[in-house]
């Protein structure tokens, strides 16, 4: 069988880690990938294709969801549930804060 390789980022941390997961890319789950970490308390941000945005980090709450992947790969980043909810956050204009991540909205917004 083949296994997922998830890259991983945490808050603001420089280094990503990698974990292997051994479900095949196109059916590792965001309950899979928890289940990998145990790392409660945070949310979960994925690399994604969206039809009118192009790439952009797309939150995934369903244990169940089916994660993005790129040639056999995902990557994510991890933000902390506390964190997430400071003033320092960006709203989208539609009251939805945003937790800031590194480069998240570049060229959507200017």
């Amino acid at each position: 069988m083949e296994d997922t390789k998830i890259i991983y980022h945490i808050d603001d941390e420089e280094t990503p880690y990698l974990v292997k997961i051994p479900v095949v890319p196109n059916a590792v789950t965001l309950g899979d990938f928890k289940n990998a970490l145990n790392r409660p308390n945070y949310k979960f941000f994925f690399k994604s294709l969206d039809a009118d945005f192009g790439v952009v980090k797309e939150e995934i709450t369903e244990d169940d969801a089916r994660l993005p992947c790129f040639n056999g790969k995902v990557i994510s980043w991890l933000v902390s549930a506390d964190s997430s909810t400071k003033s320092d956050n960006h709203s989208t204009g539609e009251g939805i804060s945003v937790p800031h991540l590194s480069g998240q909205n570049k060229g959507i917004n200017g």
